[in-house]
């Protein structure tokens, strides 16, 4: 069997019959198999540069369709981590819509042909817009280097923490930037936020949760950057340039850490995405 067979069949493998990439999260308590809609968008995303076998355009059609009957009910356009109908046994309050489940979802299904390119602008106009640190949300800028007019995290005004993420708005930045939509309000704040983080970062990578809470190692946001650039943020090189300083910023030793909570008490990986990046890197360069 060649490589590309035995990661094909490595990524099968980890898909659930109904369609969703399997991860693991770790909770206090141990670790627990995982169904979530993050990880099926960023596999989805790696695979999208990939020439489509049999079994791989299979794969492909059952998570489009986990991830078309997951989006979030009421608000058109819009993804949870989790599809609000099937949560987890362990999660005690249901998630709000989210930027960055959103913005990776919903790229990846309007590239794919099965939303409308029209769904981008919408996103852009009923969330992003109204989900910034500005106005009346402006109380969620916490450190000197969150500028007004940043996107935040959750789609919601509710009096609850939203943190502001570099890594969530470098991948907002994707979205809007695939879409042609650079003149949004919040794009210049985002990209000038984030290259300002990754700077500090690359000096100090120990701190990078400071920077993206989401994420707790540095290896995510540089996929993200290297995604985004591609996507025509020519605007973020400069923090893209920035990770690519940090010695063997993808070298982890274990499973690698995808995300996390806020507080960094849950932590998810995703040894199909990993997978998916290897096979990826046999037709492309990163930022292709």
């Amino acid at each position: 069997m060649s490589d590309f067979d035995t990661l094909v069949a490595g990524i099968c493998a980890r898909q659930s019959p109904g369609g969703v990439f399997l991860s693991t999260v770790r909770l206090p308590y141990g670790e627990v198999e995982d169904k979530n809609c993050f990880v099926t968008g960023l596999v989805l995303r790696e695979l999208a540069h990939v020439p489509a076998t049999p079994a791989l355009a299979e794969a492909k059609r059952k998570a489009y369709a986990f991830l078309l009957r997951s989006k979030y009910p009421v608000y058109p356009y819009s993804f949870a981590f989790y599809p609000q109908q099937f949560p987890p046994f362990w999660l005690r309050t249901a998630l709000y819509p989210d930027a960055d489940d959103t913005a990776v979802i919903a790229l990846e299904l309007v590239r794919a042909g099965y939303w409308p390119a029209e769904a981008l602008p919408y996103i852009a106009e009923n969330y992003l817009l109204k989900y910034r640190a500005t106005g009346p949300l402006r109380h969620q800028l916490a450190h000197s280097w969150q500028p007004e007019g940043v996107f935040l995290t959750w789609f919601t005004t509710a009096n609850v923490a939203n943190p502001i993420d570099c890594c969530a708005n470098t991948n907002v930045v994707a979205m809007l930037a695939w879409a042609g939509l650079q003149a949004t309000a919040g794009y210049p704040e985002a990209c000038a936020m984030i290259n300002e983080a990754a700077a500090l970062v690359a000096d100090a990578p120990q701190r990078t949760a400071h920077f993206t809470p989401y994420y707790p190692h540095p290896a995510e946001w540089h996929y993200a950057l290297e995604h985004a650039v591609a996507a025509g943020a020519s605007e973020l090189q400069p923090a893209l340039e920035a990770l690519r300083t940090i010695p063997n910023i993808r070298a982890v030793a274990g499973p690698a850490p995808l995300c996390s909570d806020a507080a960094g008490e849950i932590h998810w990986t995703a040894e199909v995405l990993t997978l998916a990046r290897q096979l990826r890197q046999q037709f492309s360069s990163p930022t292709s």
